[in-house]
């Protein structure tokens, strides 16, 4: 693909800048016929202390830039997971987020895609990141090493981006399970000979489809890594786990041995409760709020359920903003119906509250963290 491009730089305040960029391209389709198209770049320039955040539109998809202080030369793809259909596009690259903030004080340059739409995607969000991936080149130069991460529906895309596309990627970390999300829009065949390192870090919970895709791999010569958490839940990982995983991928591309197989928990360690109990339950705060996806960090810790008797799989009263509902306490997502309240224990240590397939803060009416939230064991209540 090859073009031309004009700027226009126009100042909005003095730590944000909104830059518009029109790209003329030659396209060439798989035929040999070629077409002429205009790609209209929106950015929002952000300027932090010690990064740049980039926003922008590239040819109707949305993007997100982390740029470091001082570029390294490597290049990070963050490939996300499936956003409900209902929600607003997101790229859930947040700086605050690990592994994001180690790289970025690291030097690496970190970009990701929201894709062109949200729900199941995988063969337009391959070509969406590939068209992502040549603006990056475009704009600050060839990177000298470029990896992707890829969480649940992720991983699928940054497999087959390795599969069809040899030679351009150094490795990927794997994350979760949705391998094998069939996009009915572009049905795909793997064929189980990625050509950089893979590896694969699972709960224990949803490791089956890495180690079918491992297994395949190996019988045709190829080996990969896969890590296990023993820990349930969907990509339930900590920040120790997920650096350690993303270091030793590092090392392999370098040519280092690593471990293929290894169990990679890292356990947490256990946070004192700050609940207060009273009027039958337990009284916590939100310490946070998934911006994506609603879901609530709450000060709740192990040792404040077991003090209310509630246990795995049980049914327990809740109330959120004078709003009262029924929830589960889980493992994992999947084990309640979609539409349900459920809570299970993060990798940090602290429970989170979320619904399974739909957004819990705004379900609630929680617009900020540190609001109050209220939890009981309604057969306390009737056998004391």
């Amino acid at each position: 693909m090859t073009g031309t491009k004009v700027e226009q730089r126009i100042p909005i305040h003095s730590s944000e800048i909104v830059k518009l960029t029109i790209f003329s391209r030659t396209r060439f389709l798989k035929l040999g016929e070629f077409v002429l198209c205009f790609i209209l770049i929106v950015e929002t320039c952000r300027s932090q202390a010690q990064h740049r955040e980039i926003s922008g539109e590239l040819d109707g998809v949305f993007f997100d830039i982390l740029y470091p202080e001082k570029w390294i030369g490597d290049l990070l793809i963050y490939n996300h997971g499936l956003i409900f259909e209902h929600l607003p596009p997101s790229t859930y690259l947040d700086p605050s987020r690990e592994p994001f903030t180690t790289l970025l004080e690291d030097g690496w340059l970190l970009a990701s895609s929201c894709y062109r739409r949200n729900g199941l995607i995988i063969g337009d969000a391959v070509d969406d990141v590939l068209e992502l991936i040549e603006y990056l080149r475009e704009r600050f130069g060839r990177p000298r090493n470029t990896f992707l991460i890829g969480e649940s529906m992720g991983g699928a895309i940054s497999l087959q981006l390795l599969e069809d596309h040899p030679n351009q990627f150094q490795g990927a970390l794997i994350l979760g399970r949705g391998l094998f999300t069939m996009d009915p829009m572009s049905p795909y065949t793997y064929r189980y000979q990625p050509d950089a390192p893979v590896l694969f870090l699972c709960n224990i919970s949803e490791i089956d489809q890495a180690q079918e895709y491992v297994a395949k791999a190996a019988a045709r010569g190829k080996l990969l890594a896969l890590w296990e958490i023993k820990r349930a839940g969907h990509v339930n990982i900590n920040r120790a786990e997920y650096l350690a995983a993303l270091h030793n991928l590092f090392l392999w591309a370098k040519g280092e041995k690593i471990a293929l197989r290894r169990d990679a928990t890292i356990k947490f360690e256990k946070e004192t409760s700050t609940a207060l109990f009273a009027d039958g339950g337990a009284y916590g705060r939100i310490r946070s709020i998934d911006p994506t996806f609603g879901n609530l960090s709450t000060t709740f810790v192990g040792a404040d359920w077991t003090r209310l008797g509630i246990t795995i799989g049980q049914v327990f009263h809740l109330e959120i903003n004078g709003k009262s509902y029924q929830a589960s306490l889980v493992s994992t997502y999947t084990d309640v119906p979609k539409g349900h309240w459920l809570a299970f224990c993060s990798a940090d240590g602290y429970f989170t509250i979320a619904i399974n397939f739909d957004n819990a803060a705004q379900r609630a009416g929680v617009l900020s963290p540190s609001e109050t939230i209220f939890i009981s064991n309604p057969q306390r209540h009737l056998d004391p």
